[in-house]
């Protein structure tokens, strides 16, 4: 049976298939209908002055400093309507909604030196810390899953998750990148090597792999397997740090060129998938950016991760704690007003939720989520 899945901010007519901005991507026999991302929005962590801003993908500043008094934030991540942020000298994760207001400044404590954040489908939260060369893993709630998860790293900076189970380390003191799975087993230590101060990795979920290197100032482009495909992806980004992709063709490069960390001369760059400049000052006059994240319409329901294991289907999906959503089912997309429910509306008690249903007879099943009023 072929499933698709698809993701629907609101309750729909007849129409609402066609209405999708639509990102296929193939996985086993699963196929993923996500919903766009027109109305994204960047969050940048920004070392230099303690803030966090916000801005759109077209570059328009929403709140520049988002979060202050932030203590050299350098790591960030987004999941719903909840901001991750790390405090590199407080040795701490904060969680804040994205309008910033803080939930919790120390959400997760004791880490020395906390750098790159990433995080999973199933409301995990991965953490690089350089000083102890460990990636810790928590749940989005704060809970330790095992604060030292993978060990023996080499200055772990950034990390990134391939949506297949396989985590990618920058060990920025070894100029390598190295492959784990998400329980920390060991694929390939050095899977990359020989790199030039290498800080953020990003995996695009369709095999490659996109790595900054601060000294040439370049992003390259390699396959999951570690294969180079092209060393000047992305040349004149020198002292680039932070990447994100907007799933919707462009990826960010965040970027402090020979300054000092109280001076705005710092910027996030637009880039096509082929390596060309959109703008390469999208975003200018910031105070040594780190990482950067990228957050969907937080009312949207996104799917994040789909698994099909002994005849059940499991998928995941961004939620907003308290909205209230619904899974349903089609077996025929020309019949867009036969929906019907997969179990009852919940509301939302995380920004991950989950949902699985038994594969049947039938040859083929849609899903949707909904947003109920």
């Amino acid at each position: 049976m072929k499933i698709k899945i698809g993701s629907s901010g609101r309750q729909t007519d007849a129409s609402d298939a066609a209405r999708f901005n639509k990102t296929f991507i193939q996985a086993a026999s699963l196929w993923l209908l996500l919903a766009g991302l027109a109305n994204a929005q960047i969050f940048t962590a920004n070392y230099g002055n303690g803030t966090v801003g916000k801005y759109t993908i077209s570059g328009a500043v929403i709140n520049s400093t988002l979060i202050t008094n932030l203590d050299n934030p350098v790591g960030i991540a987004v999941a719903g309507d909840r901001l991750f942020v790390g405090s590199l000298s407080g040795g701490t994760i904060g969680e804040y909604t994205t309008s910033g207001e803080t939930v919790n400044a120390s959400l997760i404590s004791g880490l020395q030196t906390p750098q790159g954040l990433a995080l999973d489908g199933e409301g995990n939260l991965y953490v690089a810390n350089y000083a102890s060369g460990t990636i810790g893993k928590y749940t989005t709630s704060g809970a330790t899953v095992n604060a030292a998860l993978i060990s023996g790293l080499s200055g772990p900076l950034g990390i990134s998750l391939d949506g297949k189970g396989n985590l990618f380390v920058v060990n920025a003191i070894a100029n390598s990148v190295g492959e784990y799975t998400t329980s920390g087993a060991t694929v390939n230590t050095s899977l990359i090597s020989g790199l030039a101060l290498p800080a953020t990795v990003l995996a695009d979920g369709n095999g490659h792999l996109y790595l900054t290197q601060r000294v040439p100032g370049q992003v390259s482009e390699y396959t999951t397997d570690g294969a180079l495909l092209n060393a000047s992806f992305i040349t004149n980004v020198f002292g680039a740090v932070g990447m994100a992709l907007d799933g919707n063709g462009h990826l960010f490069v965040a970027t402090h060129v020979n300054t000092l960390p109280d001076n705005p001369n710092g910027k996030i760059g637009k880039y096509s998938m082929t390596g060309a400049a959109v703008n390469a000052s999208l975003i200018p006059g910031l105070y040594w950016p780190q990482f950067i994240a990228i957050q969907t319409t937080p009312s949207v329901p996104i799917i994040q991760s789909v698994n099909q294991e002994s005849g059940m289907i499991t998928f995941t999906w961004s939620a907003v704690t308290g909205q209230v959503y619904q899974v349903q089912h089609n077996n025929d997309l020309k019949a867009t007003n036969f929906w019907n429910d997969l179990g009852n509306a919940t509301a939302a008690t995380n920004v991950i939720m989950t949902a699985s249903d038994s594969i049947g007879p039938d040859p083929k099943r849609f899903y949707r989520v909904v947003l109920l009023p």
